[in-house]
């Protein structure tokens, strides 16, 4: 699990992911198609990316107004519908000539002399040439392959692969059989995002449908409300639990459906959750829901024991002092107001109940931010002054007494283990807490987290921290099994290649680096031990992206093929899909085409920019709808409010950009936009 388990949890597409847990409390909160880049990078990178005096691009598809989050042409124009794959071509040579095109094949594409638009009329290869007016020439080829995958999704056990015709290969353990669905996700109506839980899928649809298999007790069988899921009204968003599902529908009314205990199936909630105001967003713990309504109201329903009754907190939350967000635990709720202040229900021993803190949260100084992992049982608070406040399990992240002294000013963020918790501050330092043995004391490496070599982002898994710092080095603490202990890979994140991101499930931690590559280390039988697949992980076809489920790992490369290890009987083991994900999509080192002798392939792999892609975007970051940083703003609404879509910065989501009295943060993809009214 990434960073995204501990972060503010503010309402974008990737809250249409994966959301499932344990009995033991455990989350995998897998990527959605927004999310199917990990690729973030640090603070050194520039925002935008952009080169000038190069080349500039642009990709239309009329049809699917798909954004681009690749590495590279090739798999860009794959994952485009065959009669709709053009890319427009502008190149300024050194004198700011423009050029003149030609193609080598014009039985595989077209191109306009002038313009240098492409389009392709079958799969291939071709090679472009350009020379301008003073006779300077450079070639660059393009390729259009099959249909390769481009992103992965996850439940506790089993992943959910999705080619680019939104074709859609399950494997795995519970909820992998999804032959009862098979006719569904085969791509006639292609598949755009996937959620998971204990032992379902739910798989939402282009036409606004969705289609559910596994574990009828989970939510497997939504027969009960199939004409409600049918696309009449689209679904824009889905949520589970560990046993149930909830969509959200464009018109903002909420469909629920799984085991009736978790998600507490009667009347009087469709009537409460369906009374006329809209739904913008939705939270869940192991057995309840909360839903936000566009006037700030909150309902919860679900298991009362993980926050399904509201008691005394329904009086607080009745839109008169509106909430402006939802947090949760594995047992509790929690939401900020208007006026600062946090109000919370659910179990009493995980955060929800907030007595002992009742005046450092009563708005006297704003809570800006929430925290949690969301299996944990704690909750921690980042005021507008910078200072902490933690409340919930003493041992387990709720009591900072020990660090108190260092949490009273600078705090910018903060990420959990399921037992204890870490502050990065303005400094680029760390501050521990929780359970010692578990992610709780860093003492044994803090002369690596004091804030010399800034840490710019923290990951997590059950028991261990990993930091990434400004160099691309990276620290580790916590259970020495589970992660903690890194030695046996120290020289591969030592920051000579730079870790771009890295990607966690409960006991192991897989970093990608910055040529593609990807290194592992943890608990072997969960996915540290990756020397089955060294050959196909040691970037020589760069991994794009690497999902996780609680014990396994998968890993997107540039020509579309998927690289799976871990346990075997839960993910690992992708062999009755070989052939999907043999990379049906090609790949090829590009020329220099801004002709700065450095490679296109190389300046993509270190997240340069030989091209000026839809949007400004990064290759490192995904575009239109990801949301690398977590902080509720999709990159590209970042990139061109010149805010940073790599490090979350709460101010981002807290702002107003279209000035409709709704933080952008929980405007939800579909109901509204961020900066449109």
């Amino acid at each position: 699990m990434t960073d995204s388990e501990t972060d503010t949890q503010s309402m974008t597409d990737s809250e249409t992911n994966t959301h499932s847990m344990t009995d033991s409390e455990t989350d995998t909160q897998s990527m959605t198609d927004s999310e199917t880049n990990t690729n973030s990078i640090t603070d050194s990178e520039t925002d935008t990316q952009s080169m000038t005096n190069t080349e500039t691009n642009t990709h239309s598809n009329t049809d699917t107004q798909t954004s681009i989050e690749t590495i590279g042409f090739a798999q860009a124009l794959a994952s485009s519908t065959m009669s709709d794959v053009t890319y427009q071509q502008v190149a300024v040579g050194m004198f700011n000539s423009n050029f003149t095109y030609s193609i080598d094949d014009s039985a595989i594409a077209t191109i306009d002399s002038q313009t240098g638009l492409v389009t392709f009329i079958q799969t291939g290869q071709v090679t472009v040439t350009a020379i301008n007016p003073h006779r300077e020439q450079f070639s660059y080829q393009l390729t259009i392959g099959g249909n390769p995958i481009v992103s992965v999704f996850a439940n506790n056990e089993s992943f959910a692969a999705l080619r680019s015709d939104g074709a859609l290969f399950t494997w795995g353990g519970l909820g992998a059989d999804s032959s009862s669905a098979a006719n569904e996700i085969n791509g006639d109506i292609p598949v755009v995002s996937v959620s998971g839980n204990d032992g379902a899928f739910a798989a939402l649809r282009e036409d606004g449908s969705v289609i559910t298999w596994g574990n009828t007790r989970a939510g497997g069988d939504s027969s009960a409300v199939s004409a409600d899921l049918n696309g009449d009204i689209n679904v824009v968003a889905l949520f589970s639990n560990n046993y149930a599902f909830a969509a959200i529908r464009e018109d903002g009314s909420v469909i629920f459906w799984g085991g009736s205990i978790y998600a507490f199936i009667g009347d009087h909630v469709r009537q409460a959750l369906n009374n006329g105001k809209r739904v913008v967003d939705i939270k869940r713990t192991i057995g309840a829901f909360a839903a936000l309504f566009e006037d700030g109201s909150v309902y919860a329903w679900g298991t009362s024991f993980y926050g399904g009754e509201m008691g005394n907190a329904s009086n607080q939350l009745n839109g008169s002092n509106p909430a402006l967000a939802l947090w949760s635990t594995s047992e509790a709720f929690a939401a900020i107001r208007e006026d600062g202040s946090v109000v919370t229900w659910g179990g009493d021993n995980a955060g929800g109940n907030s007595s002992s803190v009742a005046n450092k949260i009563n708005g006297d100084i704003d809570v800006t931010a929430l925290y949690n992992r969301q299996a944990s049982i704690a909750f921690a608070a980042v005021r507008e002054d910078g200072s902490l406040v933690t409340w919930g399990n003493q041992a387990w992240g709720g009591d900072t007494s020990s660090q108190a002294s260092k949490l009273t000013s600078g705090v910018r963020k903060v990420v959990g283990t399921t037992y204890s918790y870490s502050a990065i501050k303005d400094d680029g330092s760390v501050v521990s807490w929780g359970e010692p043995a578990w992610g709780g004391d860093n003492s044994s490496v803090y002369s690596k987290l004091n804030g010399t070599n800034k840490v710019v982002e923290i990951f997590s898994g059950r028991q261990a921290f990993a930091a990434l710092r400004e160099d691309g080095s990276v620290v580790t603490w916590g259970h020495q099994d589970d992660g903690g202990n890194n030695s046996n890979v120290a020289t591969e994140i030592n920051g000579d290649i730079d870790v771009i991101t890295i990607e966690t499930n409960e006991y192991a931690f897989a970093a990608l680096r910055a040529d593609g590559s990807v290194v592992t280390w943890g608990d072997v039988e969960a996915g540290a031990d990756s020397s089955a697949v060294r050959n196909e992980l040691d970037g020589s076809i760069p991994v794009l992206s690497i999902t996780a489920n609680l014990y396994s790992f998968a890993a997107v490369r540039a020509d579309g093929s998927v690289i799976t290890w871990g346990d075997a009987n839960r993910g690992a083991n992708s062999s009755q899909w070989a052939s999907e994900f043999s990379g049906n999509g090609s790949y090829s080192a590009l020329q220099d085409s801004d002709k700065d002798s450095m490679s296109n392939q190389q300046e993509w792999l270190e997240c340069m920019m030989p091209y000026q892609l839809q949007l400004g975007s990064s290759p490192c970051l995904n575009v239109g709808f990801g949301d690398t940083d977590g902080d509720g703003i999709w990159d590209n609404l970042e990139i061109e409010n010149g805010t940073n879509p790599r490090h979350a910065v709460f101010e981002d989501s807290m702002k107003d950009l279209n000035n409709d009295g709704h933080p952008d943060h929980f405007i939800l993809p579909g109901l509204n936009h961020p900066i449109l009214d």
